[in-house]
C-alpha cells in the first residue's frame, strides 16, 4: 500500500497535457521505445533505458501510441520485477501476439491491468447500475450502431487490417463487457472498405447465443454524423428497454411509459481517467460504481470477442468466441 501518490514509469508517447491530467500519478520518468523526436518537450526525465527499479518506482503504465503495437517484450520484463502494470490501450495486430503474457505465471499476470475508457461515461455508468437492479430483467437483446464522418483520414490508420473491429469496437465490447459481464456466442462478421474510402470503416457483425442476440453496425465514413464515438447502445429485455448515447439514458418500460435514467457525474474521463482510477486501486481506493480495473484475464474474453470477429471477417464464416485460442 502507498502512503501518496504512486511513482510511475511511463513507457510510451507522452504529452506534456496529458500528464498533468494524471492527477493521482507522480510520473518520475519516461522511456520512449518508439520515438525521440519528442524528449525535448517531456515533462519529467526521459530515459535511454525503461529503469525498474522497486527503489525508484512503485508501478508502470503503458502507452501505446495509435500508429504502432505493444511492446510484449517490456510488458513481461516490468511484471517479471514484480510490478503492477498498467496498458492504457492494447494495440496489437494478433490475438496471439500477447501469447508471452498468457504464459506467465497467474501471480505475474493478475497485476496486469487493460484500460479502455468509454466504460466511464455517464451514460454508460447509469445503464449498467439499471442492469445490476434488473430494472429490464435478463438482457436479451444488445444493439449498437454508430455512424462517423471522416472528413480527413489520418496515418494511424494503416496501423490495422480492420480499422473498426480492432479500433473503435475495442471500446464498445470493452463498455459492454462491463456492463454484462464476459459474452460468449457465435459470431458472423464483416467489414469492409466502400468505394469511396481507403479503409476498412465499415463493419457489422451479428452475435447470437441460446440467451443473446446482438446486432452490431458501425459506418465510419458516413456523408452525414449522427453520433459520437460512443454511438448509440440499446439493451432490451422482458421488462423493457434501456438506451443511451454515452451522455444520457433512457429506460422504455414494457407497458409503455419512459424514464429518464439519472447519469451520475464519473469519478474517472477519458485517457487520463483509466490512469487514474489505476493510481485510486494502488492506493486501495475503491467506487463501487465504477467497479474494478479489467484485469489480462477478464480482459481476455473482449479480445476473443474482437479477434472471433476477425476471423469471421477472414475466414467468410461464423465463429464461436470461446474457441478463440492462442
Amino acid at each position: 500500500m502507498y502512503m501518496k501518490k504512486p511513482r510511475i514509469l511511463l513507457i510510451g508517447t507522452i504529452e506534456q497535457s496529458d500528464v498533468q491530467n494524471w492527477e493521482k500519478a507522480n510520473v518520475v520518468a519516461a522511456y520512449d521505445p518508439y520515438s525521440v523526436t519528442r524528449q525535448e518537450e517531456s515533462p519529467v526525465e526521459m530515459l535511454s533505458e525503461p529503469c525498474l527499479d522497486p527503489g525508484y518506482i512503485d508501478a508502470v503504465v503503458f502507452v501505446v501510441p495509435n500508429y504502432d503495437k505493444l511492446p510484449v517484450e517490456l510488458v513481461c520484463r516490468a511484471l517479471e520485477q514484480g510490478f503492477s502494470v498498467l496498458i492504457q490501450k492494447l494495440r496489437i495486430n494478433r490475438y496471439d501476439d500477447l501469447d508471452p503474457l498468457r504464459m506467465l505465471p497467474n501471480k505475474m499476470r493478475n497485476r496486469l491491468y487493460i484500460g479502455e475508457q468509454y466504460r466511464y461515461q455517464p451514460g454508460a455508468l447509469a445503464i449498467k447500475q439499471a442492469v445490476k437492479e434488473g430494472r429490464i430483467g435478463a438482457v436479451e437483446y444488445v444493439g449498437w450502431k454508430c455512424t462517423l464522418e471522416m472528413n480527413q483520414r489520418a496515418s494511424w490508420m494503416d496501423a490495422y487490417q480492420h480499422l473498426v473491429l480492432e479500433d473503435l469496437a475495442y471500446h464498445h465490447m470493452g463498455t459492454l463487457t462491463d456492463i454484462l459481464g464476459p459474452i460468449d456466442g457465435i459470431i458472423h462478421a464483416r467489414s469492409w472498405c466502400p468505394s469511396w474510402m481507403n479503409d476498412r470503416g465499415y463493419c457489422s457483425f451479428l452475435l447470437y447465443s441460446d440467451n443473446l442476440v446482438m446486432n452490431y453496425d458501425v459506418r465510419w465514413g458516413a456523408p452525414v454524423i449522427h453520433n459520437n464515438f460512443f454511438g448509440e447502445l440499446v439493451l432490451e429485455g422482458a421488462g423493457g428497454q434501456i438506451w443511451t448515447n454515452g451522455e444520457r439514458a433512457v429506460l422504455y418500460k414494457r407497458k409503455g411509459g419512459a424514464e429518464k435514467l439519472a447519469c451520475p457525474v464519473p469519478k474517472y474521463t477519458g485517457w487520463a481517467g483509466i490512469v487514474n482510477h489505476f493510481c485510486d486501486f494502488l492506493l486501495g481506493v475503491t467506487n463501487p460504481l465504477t467497479g474494478d480495473l479489467f484485469n489480462f484475464d477478464s480482459f481476455d474474453n473482449v479480445l476473443k470477442l474482437l479477434y472471433a470477429g476477425v476471423m469471421s471477417m477472414e475466414t467468410g464464416t461464423a465463429v464461436r468466441i470461446s474457441m478463440v485460442e492462442c
